[in-house]
């Protein structure tokens, strides 16, 4: 017979996952006079945390008569999985301080896991040196954590080392490190690992695929989605699946991407809201609106980011009525828009933990000079004519119907204040430069980090017209959807997205989309319309010999659109690019415009690029889109 404790205990297990099965636990526990005594305080606390109450899993813990380790080990991981890993700390402190406590490796792990969440590499490294010298050393979980911590810091480098000195390594661990190296954009390295792992299943493969869409490096993900499936894993989770669909919206694959919506509802996966959401982002990014609002409107249960989504995407393509009313059917459902001390809270934590954004910049040649401009920041020397001919510009503007959309500021600010905030942004200070410093009439080409904003987008049109300046925006970290079909052709937005960030523009044609993506399809995924002429062209699921060819032409594209190199100089001025600039920028940004300075960049696949610069030049001057990896490989 079970003693009074382990029948709480057991009680209290069982009810893990239930808010009010923990609850009703939790209160009969109250009444027999057991919630008090171990190991019930810190069950409780991992009860209540697994059931998304972690308040009262808090509550829980500043009642317990005495705080022993498990105590705070159960609260700890409780609260470094949860939405604010930030509270770890004081946590830490008061165990340190207070309770005169010492951690143990499970408490190493969850503040290794918290370090990860936040990105706070000189926490992790901190925690590390603790672990080094503590009795725990050689503890294979905690590594495993340290492994996730530096990847996620951007260090992968020590997460290797890390990773060398475990002695029988799991699944986790591996798939740790190739998740990563390829979320850090160690492409070869990434693939490496993952060829020389022992054993290979699903969840490592949704790691590589899902690391490599977080790098921006889209052409390597759907190239290991279709490995995957040559391989013939079983796809049980819909995770995966949503990954992939996001790798190819930002390619603005629009073939691809009705191939994967017809193997979601083959799999039965359109009933899963990732998967929902996913589709709608990718049909909006393609230009397909109305198959967008199709999917939109299927999805049975919608979160905030079904809405923000069909949102964002309706008022990217113009649609001003149709985004009204959507909004009002999300209130009416009860779906709050988001709010503002929310991000202040956040803005709060990050400035505690020291934990910074990118910032935005952008990167122009104007004759012999290069000049970087940071957002919010105008270079001394040169402030006075950049502001003065910018207040010029916005005043022309204002009087040709220029209205600033400050939707795109994510600050609680005064109307006006998010004007002024619009008026300092890097792209703008470039074209400002580069219209000053440049000749009449040649072409400004600018490089940005970031995505344009759509007022911005905006603001280039009408500069555009006023300064009879033909203007070039190349976009990182993705490249290659080169347009030129909308009514300000001097304006050429070439960006990962067709549709978010650039308002009113498309690609010329279907034909044209359908074309450049037609020579590649994944094995078993069709197109849910079944309309594409191309399709029945190349049934790559049905014939080995076409895969392989397939696949060869493929690879040539994936060539031309890999992720940045790091290895990349800057020959020609012998200075390193500036971060976040990919190597198939270089490229296109010589050939942009067919003259001008031109400048060197050296990297792995210059080789490549220069067999295809006649082809890519003869593209750009005739204004033909380009459907990003695909094109390239044509």
């Amino acid at each position: 017979m079970l003693s009074p404790t382990a029948a709480a205990a057991a009680a209290v297990r069982a009810a893990a996952g239930s808010p009010p099965a923990v609850r009703g636990t939790h209160a009969r526990l109250l009444k027999e006079g057991l919630s008090h005594l171990p190991p019930a305080p810190a069950l409780l606390v991992s009860a209540y945390a697994r059931s998304g109450l972690l308040p009262d899993a808090r509550r829980v813990f500043d009642d317990a008569p005495r705080r022993d380790l498990h105590l705070y080990s159960a609260l700890l991981a409780a609260v470094s999985h949860s939405p604010t890993p930030a509270l770890a700390l004081p946590l830490l402190r008061r165990m340190l301080s207070d309770d005169a406590l010492r951690p143990d490796h499970f408490v190493l792990a969850s503040l290794a896991s918290a370090a990860a969440r936040l990105r706070s590499l000189r926490l992790g490294r901190q925690l590390h040196a603790h672990f080094v010298a503590s009795p725990y050393s050689g503890d294979d979980v905690v590594k495993s954590s340290l492994i996730d911590m530096y990847c996620k810091c951007g260090v992968p480098e020590d997460a290797r080392k890390v990773f060398d000195s475990i002695g029988v390594k799991n699944s986790v661990v591996w798939t740790a490190l190739v998740s990563g190296y390829a979320s850090n954009g160690y492409t070869d390295e990434a693939v490496e690992l993952f060829r020389s792992m022992p054993a290979r299943g699903l969840f490592t493969w949704t790691a590589l695929i899902s690391g490599f869409v977080k790098a921006g490096n889209n052409a390597s993900a759907v190239r290991m989605f279709v490995e995957m499936r040559q391989d013939s894993v079983r796809i049980d989770d819909a995770f995966v699946l949503a990954t992939v669909i996001g790798g190819v919206a930002d390619l603005a694959a629009l073939v691809l991407g009705r191939q994967l919506h017809g193997f979601a509802l083959r799999l039965g996966f359109l009933s899963s809201m990732i998967v929902g959401n996913a589709l709608v982002d990718m049909y909006s990014k393609c230009t397909d609106i109305h198959s967008a609002r199709e999917v939109f409107e299927g999805i049975t249960v919608r979160d905030i980011i079904s809405w923000t989504t069909i949102l964002v995407g309706e008022a990217q393509h113009g649609r001003a009525e149709e985004v009204l009313s959507l909004f009002d059917r999300m209130v009416h459902a009860g779906v709050k828009p988001n709010e503002w001390d929310s991000v202040a809270k956040v803005r709060k934590i990050m400035a505690e933990m020291e934990i910074r954004k990118e910032p935005g910049y952008s990167w122009i040649e104007a004759g012999k000079e290069f000049r970087l401009f940071h957002a919010g920041e105008v270079p001394i020397d040169v402030r006075e004519e950049i502001t003065g001919f910018l207040e010029e510009l916005v005043s022309e503007m204002r009087k040709r119907g220029y209205v600033p959309d400050t939707s795109s500021v994510m600050h609680d600010l005064e109307e006006h204040e998010k004007e002024q905030h619009l008026f300092l942004h890097s792209e703008r200070l470039a074209v400002a430069f580069g219209i000053l410093k440049s000749p009449p009439g040649s072409v400004i080409r600018i490089v940005k980090n970031l995505r344009v904003c759509g007022d911005c987008h905006t603001v280039m049109k009408f500069i555009s017209e006023i300064a009879q300046r033909k203007i070039i925006i190349l976009s990182p970290p993705r490249v290659g959807v080169q347009m030129g079909a909308h009514p300000y052709p001097r304006v050429q937005a070439t960006s990962p997205t067709i549709g978010q960030g650039l308002s009113g523009i498309k690609v010329r044609s279907a034909g044209d989309s359908t074309r450049a993506l037609s020579f590649f399809t994944i094995p078993g995924c069709t197109d849910w319309q079944a309309v594409s002429p191309t399709l029945d062209q190349v049934r790559a699921w049905e014939a080995e010999t076409l895969m392989e060819a397939l696949e060869a032409d493929f690879m040539k594209a994936v060539e031309m659109s890999a992720a940045p190199s790091r290895r990349n100089t800057l020959a020609s001025h012998n200075q390193p690019l500036p971060p976040g600039l990919p190597t198939a920028l270089t490229s296109t940004f010589k050939t942009a415009g067919g003259h001008g300075n031109r400048s060197t960049y050296s990297g792995r696949r210059c080789s490549a690029r220069k067999r295809n610069r006649s082809a890519q030049n003869h593209q750009l001057a005739s204004g033909t889109v380009w459907h990003d990896a695909a094109r390239l490989g044509m």
